[in-house]
């Protein structure tokens, strides 16, 4: 059971820091709005964050040593915008979606 209760406040640890990063971009871009971005742009946005962690984990093998914290930390950050980013993206096709059903009323 511990083990259990262990996963779940990992999960939720990471859910909290994704949920502030989805605050901090709504402060920094706006909140998110129906048809405020294309689905290219969206994947556009994810892509980009998902590069910056692949070039993390490139940048970890082509360097000498083990200490690659910096790296883990970056890649870390990246995949927490990347995962805030996406979930930005399902409230937009939320949104649509919710509009579309409203509008065949």
């Amino acid at each position: 059971m511990t083990d259990e209760k262990d996963n779940l406040k990992r999960i939720d640890a990471v859910l909290l820091l994704i949920r502030d990063e989805r605050i901090a971009q709504d402060h920094e871009w706006g909140a998110v709005t129906i048809h405020g971005h294309s689905p290219y742009v969206w994947m556009m946005l994810i892509q980009r964050q998902l590069g910056q962690v692949a070039a993390e984990v490139i940048a970890m093998k082509n360097a000498p040593g083990n200490n690659h914290e910096a790296n883990w930390q970056a890649a870390r950050h990246n995949l927490i915008q990347a995962a805030a980013v996406m979930a930005a993206f399902i409230e937009d096709v939320d949104l649509f979606v919710e509009h579309m059903e409203t509008d065949g009323d």
